[in-house]
């Protein structure tokens, strides 16, 4: 039989191991807050590579255990500077971790979808993960990008027209999976494909898309900026330089100026002489 006094000497050292345990734990976390916070900052300030060691760092305090709520934020950053870096292979491989951990969240995917492309180029990779997911995907600015990202990589490896414009049959058929971006995002195609007149006709259903807004978001008027740019330069191709002066005109007006467009507009002035 335990004597009362040798039991509550135990009682007191398992005591003394817990308090011990749970301030190692808050130091731990403490620690890895702070190296976020740390980080956080550092990404503001474009310091990519520093805040990646952060977040490495307190990755590596987390190394067992359940993935929580913190720890999964750590993984979120970690694969965003890989991104940021231009790491985008080893970018891909932490969002198809993320995408294994939180299923729900589709950004994982999008994000998957961009890194392949611009990193390993696996167009088939690509496909097969794109396939996957088109038909749970919503309207979301996030997927649009991620398709176009693979629009671009098709049209890249010379898939034909017919291949690349099936993958937007659904929005030229049913305007309201439709808007400024998959407008702008259509005529790129045509443009690509030197199809100029109905790059013409999508641009200007991308602008007309944001002109019916009553109140477009900053997003959409950024959109109509690049589809103003890019109808400027496809008037350039057709050699139909008084338009694209007209356009490049009605840019500036609206945007502001800058070298490469002044560039542009004293070229076209040069060519109408």
């Amino acid at each position: 039989m335990i004597s009362n006094k040798k039991y509550i000497t135990r009682i007191f050292l398992m005591l003394a191991l817990s308090a011990l345990f749970l301030s190692a734990c808050t130091t731990k976390r403490s620690r890895e807050e702070a190296l976020k916070k740390e980080a956080i900052i550092l990404i503001d300030e474009k310091k990519y590579e520093e805040a990646s060691d952060k977040i490495e760092e307190a990755i590596k305090l987390r190394n067992s255990g359940k993935i929580d709520r913190s720890k999964l934020d750590l993984l979120k950053y970690r694969a965003e500077l890989q991104f940021l870096m231009g790491e985008y292979e080893k970018a891909e491989a932490s969002y198809a971790l993320l995408c294994d951990i939180d299923s729900e969240t589709m950004w994982y995917n999008y994000m998957r979808i961009i890194s392949i492309v611009r990193g390993s180029k696996d167009i088939d990779k690509a496909r097969a993960l794109y396939d996957k997911i088109k038909d749970t995907a919503t309207n979301e600015a996030a997927f649009e990008d991620a398709k176009y990202e693979f629009i671009t990589l098709m049209m890249e490896q010379n898939e034909s027209i017919e291949e690349v414009l099936s993958y937007y049959e659904v929005n030229m058929n049913d305007e309201s999976r439709s808007d400024a971006r998959v407008y702008n995002n259509i005529a790129n195609i045509y443009f690509h494909y030197k199809e100029y007149d109905k790059a013409l006709y999508y641009y200007d259903r991308g602008i007309a898309y944001v002109d019916g807004l009553s109140e477009p978001l900053e997003d959409y008027n950024n959109i109509k900026k690049n589809i103003i740019y890019n109808k400027a330069c496809l008037y350039e191709f057709m050699h139909d330089y008084s338009k694209a002066l007209e356009t490049f005109n009605t840019y500036r007006d609206a945007y502001g100026s800058d070298e490469n467009i002044e560039h542009e507009i004293e070229f076209l002035k040069s060519r109408i002489r």
